[in-house]
This record gives C-alpha cells, structure tokens and sequence, in this order.
C-alpha cells in the first residue's frame, strides 16, 4: 500500500536545493567498479524521471560500499518520491521498497574463473 505524505516547506525547500543526481555519476568506487548511470520512474503515473528532475546524492561509507539518496520530481503526480538505494563496489545494489530491501544489480556480474568453476563443482557435487 502506498503512503502519500504532505511536505513541509522546509522539507520541500531542501528537496530543491539537491543538486541533480546526474552531477555525481558517473560514480567511481576505489576497485573501478562504475555506476554510470540510473533510471527512476514515479510509481504513481509509470513516467520515467527527466534526469534534471532526480535530486539527490551519493555519499561514501566505506571503501566498497556507498549511500545513494535521491527525490524523483513528478511534476504531472504532483509528487516528490524518495528513492534510497546501497551501492556495493561488485556491481551490486539495495534499493528500499515498500516492503524492505530488494537486491539488483547494476553491472553484470564477473565470470568466474575456471579454476572457481571446477572447485565449486569438486566441493558441491556439481550441484551449483
């Protein structure tokens, strides 16, 4: 179920005085490892976000991980939805839904080395 709450002015004056998201990406973590890029859509009317119109930041917390906070601006819904996500430097994120923390990926995951391949085979049986 969907919660729609009224801001205040002092919450919608911060909102607005986020820098656009696109000014931090692309973000690179300390492995190489690169978000380049991320689409968001109101989950009211479906309509994906303008990038001038996703405010927000990226702030590290460790070395292999980073925090991204960010407001997509509705202006047809009339709406400011929040969008919190935890970006890991393997390509991996979090992103907070309605019912917890749901797990995606932003880059395709690295192949695993042939010797990895075998040993996961020798040690499971073949069953991995």
């Amino acid at each position: 179920m969907k919660k729609t709450a009224y801001l205040s002015d002092a919450q919608i004056a911060h909102i607005m005085s986020l820098p656009p998201l696109s000014e931090a990406l692309p973000y690179v973590f300390q492995n190489g490892s690169v978000l380049g890029g991320i689409v968001f859509a109101c989950t009211t009317c479906g309509v994906e976000f303008a990038p001038e119109n996703v405010k927000g930041t990226i702030t590290p917390t460790n070395t292999h991980a980073a925090l991204l906070t960010s407001y997509g601006l509705c202006y047809g819904c009339k709406l400011a939805q929040p969008c919190n996500c935890r970006l890991a430097d393997d390509g991996s994120f979090l992103v907070q839904g309605p019912d917890g923390w749901i797990k995606k990926r932003y880059a395709a995951e690295p192949e695993k080395s042939l010797l990895s391949r075998v040993k996961t085979f020798l040690l499971t049986g073949g069953l991995k």
